[in-house]
């Protein structure tokens, strides 16, 4: 029985993460596909977990403004990349492309971390995990609770067994 519930648990997490990653792209949030890359779905002793960025919380009402975690500048600048947003003009004058990117970056990171992203300030929702987890959770309720009845049933039936030859 454990293979089988595994099992089970296992194909519905990765129809969770196929979910996310089309819902990604058909909301235009997969910019450089690191958030997608970071989906992986492991098997466990008691099923499974997936397991993802945590950029992935903000992906369905934005971020807020607060305190911005190590490294999201370069996460940033690489969604400034990814995006193919002209970074060139804002360049010190006589500045490298690179300088350009450094402050498109950094003025980002910082509105950001002072108002929010947009999603968050236009009090936005793009469904990209919610609903999906909500349907795939019943759907392996339903799968395993027959599991669990037969189980039920074949311990009933050997406590009965049990009964008659005493």
């Amino acid at each position: 029985m454990e293979t089988r519930v595994r099992n089970i648990v296992i194909a519905h997490l990765n129809a969770i993460k196929d979910g996310i990653a089309a819902r990604m792209t058909q909301y235009g949030r997969n910019a450089s596909g690191h958030t997608v890359q970071s989906l992986l779905v492991r098997a466990t002793d008691m099923g499974g977990t997936l397991e993802g960025d945590n950029a992935i919380l903000y992906l369905e009402h934005g971020r807020g403004p607060g305190k911005i975690p190590m490294g999201f500048y370069d996460t940033i600048r690489s969604w400034v990349i990814a995006k193919g947003i002209s970074y060139q003009q804002m360049a010190p004058k006589n500045g490298t492309p690179e300088q350009g990117l450094a402050r498109l970056s950094g003025a980002i990171a910082h509105s950001i971390m002072t108002k929010g992203t947009k999603l968050y300030r236009d009090k936005g929702y793009n469904d990209i995990y919610s609903e999906l987890m909500e349907k795939e959770l019943e759907l392996l309720s339903k799968e395993t609770a027959g599991i669990f009845e037969m189980e039920v049933d074949k311990l009933q039936d050997i406590e009965l067994d049990e009964e008659q030859n005493d």
